[in-house]
């Protein structure tokens, strides 16, 4: 611990089988570091995690966004134990939207391989196709939206909903597609996928007095940094994936 540097970075505690056990970052490693081993306040998750390392590693970082960024990236190659909530990589499922042929829109699952390379139709990201499912059935339960033309049900006629008299008619086009399409507008609103603000990539620059990087952003991707932005677009990954906790850091850092 007396080696640790009061810099911006990752912290990685290991166990006797040297197997990762947690992982953090901070703006100030070893201050960050002291608070997990302080005296006071404890709960019983923070004594059993103090307890059971039994070695310290860091990497330094320029600063708070790519300490964040580190952080996910490493919980996700270690695994460590005590990163219950950023350790598995998510399977991308992704709500989309289309307007068919009608005038209506309509919504659809798309399980997502590789690069999302744009994010202009996604309405919202889920982490399974069931969770997706439900979460279109409680817009239909409190918008009134038709579940037919949302994927959720498969009828030559109407939707059950419409039955139900919960449906204003659109699958059988009694509802205007203007009505309908503002009804479906407001619904997704608040969960919709932020829109790439630029016409490109961008570099952000982050320094102190240790380090400085410059990191290249493009469609919410992270696809690389180096320490001279002359070099920056030749040494940025050619493959880059999107990542929906990296998305979260950086709408927060962006927008």
């Amino acid at each position: 611990i007396k080696n640790l540097p009061q810099t911006p970075g990752v912290y990685f505690f290991y166990g006797a089988d040297s197997s990762p056990l947690y992982i953090g970052k901070s703006i100030n490693i070893k201050e960050r570091v002291l608070s997990h081993f302080a005296a006071g306040g404890r709960i019983p998750t923070d004594m059993k995690l103090s307890s059971s390392v039994f070695s310290i590693d860091y990497e330094r970082t320029s600063g708070e966004l790519t300490a964040l960024l580190l952080e996910s990236k490493r919980i996700k190659e270690m695994q460590p134990i005590h990163n219950k909530k950023l350790r598995l990589s998510r399977q991308l499922i992704t709500i989309r939207e289309k307007k068919n042929e009608e005038g209506y829109l309509t919504s659809f699952l798309d399980v997502v391989e590789g690069p999302l390379t744009s994010t202009q139709t996604v309405l919202r990201i889920c982490k399974s196709k069931r969770q997706a499912q439900q979460f279109l059935q409680t817009l239909v339960d409190e918008h009134e939206l038709c579940p037919k033309l949302l994927g959720l049900e498969r009828t030559k006629g109407s939707c059950f909903s419409y039955h139900l008299k919960k449906c204003r008619g659109a699958c059988l086009y009694k509802e205007k597609p203007e009505m309908y399409n503002l009804r479906f507008i407001e619904a997704f609103a608040q969960y919709k996928l932020k829109r790439w603000p630029y016409d490109g990539p961008i570099m952000i620059h982050e320094g102190n007095e240790d380090r400085e990087e410059y990191l290249l952003i493009d469609q919410w991707c992270f696809m690389g940094s180096i320490s001279d932005e002359t070099d920056l677009y030749s040494s940025a990954d050619s493959e880059y994936e999107f990542d929906y906790d990296t998305y979260k850091l950086l709408v927060s850092f962006i927008l």
